[in-house]
């Protein structure tokens, strides 16, 4: 009994410390893109995620710059030409 409750501690202590180390992707991803968004060099939208499970999700800069239109997760950005064969 002594044992199965040592393994049930160190598997929460495992998944307690991948999702530590998560939060501080979204933390430094959250950081690098405010200043990307202060300096206006992006606009859209920035979704990390894991095995399935969003970890960072947030809109950036405007939808439409002339109408100063914000950003916002349903905004469809054009993405230029990376895309043609």
């Amino acid at each position: 009994m002594i044992k199965a409750k040592l393994v049930l501690i160190l598997l929460l202590l495992v998944f307690s410390l991948k999702n530590s180390e998560a939060d501080q992707y979204a933390d430094k991803l959250g950081e690098l893109m405010s200043t990307y968004d202060k300096a206006q060099l992006f606009s859209g939208v920035v979704l990390l995620a894991k095995d399935g499970n969003i970890l960072y999700e947030k809109p950036f800069g405007y939808a439409d710059w002339e109408k100063k239109a914000p950003a916002n997760n349903q905004t469809l950005f054009n993405i230029a030409s990376i895309t043609k064969i």
